[in-house]
């Protein structure tokens, strides 16, 4: 998952990225804390999410490029005032524009339900569930996992690679007491 986060508080950043890479998850995070920065990396690359710190003028004219350029992209707005940042309702910026607003401090399973899991999906339920399924996924080289689907692809065609990787995780996710189904491009966890 590729990150852009925006915090002119190095405190606040460092501790955000931290937080983000103590998650069982392969994130690429690119981190900026002024303006022209975050215009050029959001300009150059696609981000799955952006943090932004909205405590600032900084923060909220990016925010306005990034919209303005990508509607939809997926916005969490970080800040220390519950105000929503939107002359709309907060439900507006979840509906319209893929923006969800945050405290700060951020604590560790808020951040968890934003980056690993889309809350309110029954799939997702289980946080250790999902935390099992991102650690074992991590050792993997020729299989990925995709939390939207709950399954382990192949991505790699080495066969011998692969069917190495495919019995290893068999292995791991019956450890877990996790049921399983072999497919053709690889493993669906059954719920």
């Amino acid at each position: 998952m590729k990150i852009l986060i925006y915090d002119n508080n190095p405190n606040d950043l460092s501790k955000l990225c931290d937080m983000l890479q103590s998650i069982p998850t392969d994130f690429i995070i690119d981190k900026v804390s002024h303006y022209q920065d975050g215009f050029e990396f959001f300009s150059k690359y696609e981000y799955d999410m952006v943090f932004i710190d909205f405590a600032d003028d900084i923060g909220k004219k990016l925010l306005a490029f990034i919209l303005e350029i990508k509607p939809k992209q997926k916005v969490v707005i970080m800040s220390e005032i519950s105000g929503c940042s939107d002359v709309h309702s907060c439900e507006n910026c979840k509906e319209k524009y893929n923006k969800q607003r945050v405290l700060k401090p951020i604590a560790q399973n808020e951040l968890l339900k934003i980056v690993v899991k889309e809350e309110n999906c029954s799939q997702y339920c289980d946080d250790d569930l999902m935390i099992d399924l991102a650690l074992i996924g991590k050792r993997l080289n020729t299989l990925v996992f995709d939390k939207e689907k709950f399954t382990f692809k192949k991505v790699g065609y080495n066969y011998h690679k692969n069917m190495s990787e495919i019995i290893q995780l068999t292995y791991d996710l019956s450890e877990k007491d996790i049921q399983y189904e072999l497919t053709d491009d690889g493993i669906s966890i059954l719920r």
